[in-house]
């Protein structure tokens, strides 16, 4: 069993490396953006709202250099006002406005504040920073006129909730998706990530979200978007770099699709995911319904397809060896993640479909089936359904798209 899994991983590392070093990447490059993510930092803390006013806490994080502060993050804070960022190490500057028309963005009459007088909070690597708690009042703090803010406060994120093409080669090609595994950073700076609808967002149609896995992207679901029922349900795509923290990836996922919830405000939604894109699925529900519990109902189902539930053992050598990614660290049997989001139970009311394939006997040709089927899922899913696929195959069996329209037609 121990060789198999080394098989399958060493296999896994020979042709993604060839296609790095075909396309110019340096293992240089690997490393130190490997090391970027390993050492980043958590900011957290709260924001009080005492203005009277409803409204979504937007939180704004900024660097500053030669007095011109640049928006690097935002998120919305969750019901009680707290927020969290992962960065890499330095020093930062937090501003938070209250939300009132909804549209992610700061206007000059919404009421705002920032932390201290601002005050710089320096950032260690691998540490967590906790802010004490800073209020937004009806009295704004004085507007500092000797500075400079680059560009006006964006959107949340411009790509949660834009339209794009699956053909589109600039956004969609297994190139970004090597790159977002090997070279993450990079691939935040050209790609950006988020969410992506495939077509005008229609009231009358039920968002569907895809969630790919390693190395992956939004085309591995082409056969499936093409069988679905667009007079009912309609496409959103996530779009991730697969090397970073499963952590970072999932909060980043929740503050970016509350923004999408937010703007065309519909109370459901339905989940799809394949093979690690299963955990941050799971990890992505958890922090929704935890940051908003009164959301609970909105969330109407999930399918998990071939998922390594309970890790990767191959992952543990993926994790030693010069080519280490920080989302592998994450798939190592009963890492910190993996513990976080197994000891946590699904919401008994929500539908769950556990879709498992053995197209290799006792795998699907990556993920062992003692991974795609530990008990306490088995337990937790409304139906289980195996299909004698491979791992990437079960995307395109006919049976299991048959199987899947089926199960949307039941919400």
């Amino acid at each position: 069993m121990k060789h198999c899994f080394m098989k399958v991983f060493y296999s896994f590392i020979t042709i993604s490396m060839l296609f790095l070093f075909c396309s110019g990447c340096s293992i240089f490059q690997i490393r130190e953006q490997s090391r970027q993510i390993g050492t980043a930092g958590v900011l957290e803390g709260r924001i009080i709202n005492s203005t009277g006013k409803n409204g979504a806490i937007i939180v704004c994080l900024f660097k500053n250099a030669a007095n011109i502060y640049t928006l690097v993050d935002a998120m919305q804070a969750d019901g009680d006002g707290d927020y969290r960022f992962w960065r890499e190490p330095g020093t930062y500057y937090i501003m938070a406005f209250l939300d009132t028309n909804k549209d992610s963005q700061f206007q000059d009459a919404e009421y705002w504040s920032y932390f201290g007088k601002p005050d710089g909070i320096a950032l260690q690597a691998s540490k967590t920073t906790r802010l004490e708690a800073f209020t937004i009042s009806t009295t704004a703090p004085a507007r500092l006129s000797d500075i400079k803010i680059e560009n006006r406060l964006a959107p949340v994120s411009k790509n949660f909730g834009k339209i794009a093409r699956l053909d589109d080669q600039n956004m969609f090609a297994p190139e970004y998706y090597a790159m977002g595994m090997w070279r993450p950073m990079d691939f935040l700076q050209q790609i950006g990530g988020g969410a992506f609808f495939l077509e005008a967002y229609r009231q009358d149609r039920i968002p569907v979200l895809f969630f790919h896995g390693i190395n992956g992207g939004p085309t591995d679901f082409n056969k499936i978007i093409a069988s679905l029922d667009r007079r009912h349900y309609q496409p959103l795509m996530i779009y991730y770099p697969s090397g970073l923290k499963l952590d970072i990836i999932s909060n980043y996922m929740v503050s970016g699709f509350i923004t999408v919830q937010n703007r065309y405000r519909f109370d459901k939604f339905f989940v799809v995911a394949h093979s690690m894109g299963g955990l941050v699925a799971r990890s992505f529900i958890k922090k929704y319904l935890e940051q908003f519990p009164e959301r609970a109902n909105h969330l109407t189902g999930l399918i998990t397809i071939n998922s390594p539930l309970s890790g990767m053992p191959s992952a543990a050598y993926g994790a030693s060896s010069p080519f280490m990614v920080q989302s592998w660290l994450d798939l190592v049997p009963d890492s910190s993640f993996l513990k976080n989001i197994n000891n946590w139970s699904l919401p008994s009311h929500m539908p769950y479909y556990l879709i498992f394939s053995y197209g290799s006997g006792n795998s699907d040709g990556v993920v062992p089936l003692d991974s795609q089927l530990p008990l306490k899922q088995q337990l937790e899913a409304t139906r289980v359904y195996g299909f004698k696929s491979s791992h990437e195959g079960t995307l395109s069996d006919p049976d299991f798209i048959r199987l899947f329209n089926s199960i949307l037609s039941r919400l």
